[in-house]
């Protein structure tokens, strides 16, 4: 990956992950034996969601003021042009519009769903996945919602159903990246 990317990328998931611990939960799941982080989520309760949104922008500008840091190189006008923030506005148009389509309804909302790539395909992932669904129906007819790019949709199909597709413009010059996103919904207990 682009040095830059990857900077702004941490940047960015170093801020949700502060949203999250404060406005959210965040649930992991760690080897028994090592203690060791092997995958973990960002989840919210629909109490905490702001017209249907985990990550606003009061949210995040509190956040930032409290880290103490701007974003990256990665993201500055004048040395890399509009391109990541352009991408950023694009990214959350589509899925607030996505999330609206595809979850109407009481839910929790999965931000991030992460496995440490060396325990990928051991059920870290389903694992933490299946109890933020369960964690959902111990509340009546409410769901679990997430979105995933197509690449993620077989895996996802398993447990949730897809309610809504949309295809974002993809603002890299480069044309590279899947811009197809997937609003997947949980069956609720009634």
């Amino acid at each position: 990956h682009d040095p830059r990317f990857t900077a702004g990328l941490r940047w960015y998931m170093s801020l949700v992950v502060r949203v999250a611990l404060r406005w959210g939960s965040v649930i992991g799941c760690r080897d028994p034996k090592t203690g060791e982080l092997m995958g973990a989520t960002l989840a919210f309760h629909p109490d905490s969601l702001v017209k249907g949104e985990a990550i606003t922008i009061p949210r995040i500008l509190s956040t930032v003021l409290r880290m103490g840091s701007l974003p990256p190189e990665s993201y500055r006008f004048d040395k890399y042009g509009f391109y990541p923030t352009k991408r950023a506005d694009i990214s959350k148009e589509t899925l607030a519009q996505l999330h609206k389509t595809a979850a109407p309804s009481k839910h929790w909302y999965i931000c991030v769903l992460a496995c440490d790539p060396k325990h990928t395909g051991k059920g870290v992932g389903s694992a933490i996945l299946k109890a933020v669904i369960e964690m959902s129906r111990l509340e009546k007819g409410v769901t679990t919602y997430l979105e995933a790019h197509s690449d993620k949709k077989t895996y996802y199909d398993k447990y949730m159903t897809c309610t809504a597709t949309v295809r974002m413009e993809n603002p890299d010059p480069k044309g590279e990246g899947d811009a197809t996103m997937h609003g997947f919904v949980s069956d609720p207990r009634t």
